[in-house]
């Protein structure tokens, strides 16, 4: 029982970085080709500058918008936003969540 309860003790101080793995800046490639990615910044409600990209399609028969779950970063959705953009036609947005992608800041 004891051990038990030691298990549970550790795995919720530990219960942040045993569900999310989030993937910072510079990882991953910020420069992808052959899409027309446009960088926006959005703020929550709390105050939190956001980053996502948003890859609009000419003739789009959908938008879409996409959460990308618990790993890494925008960066790595790539191949899902040249599926989406050339095979299926439809403009889609990508952001992080806090604490995953570009930290970078724009000049306003």
């Amino acid at each position: 029982m004891l051990a038990y309860l030691g298990v549970l003790v550790v795995a919720m101080f530990l219960e942040n970085s045993l569900i999310f793995f989030p993937s910072v800046y510079p990882d991953g490639d910020w420069q992808p080709t052959n899409l027309p990615i446009e960088d926006v910044w959005f703020q929550a409600k709390d105050g939190t500058k956001l980053h996502g990209w948003y890859v609009p399609c000419k003739d789009a028969k959908a938008a879409v918008l996409f959460c990308h779950g618990n790993g890494g970063n925008i960066t790595h959705r790539v191949e899902v936003m040249h599926a989406l953009h050339q095979q299926v036609g439809v403009s889609a947005f990508f952001f992080d969540y806090r604490g995953y992608g570009s930290k970078r800041r724009i000049t306003q």
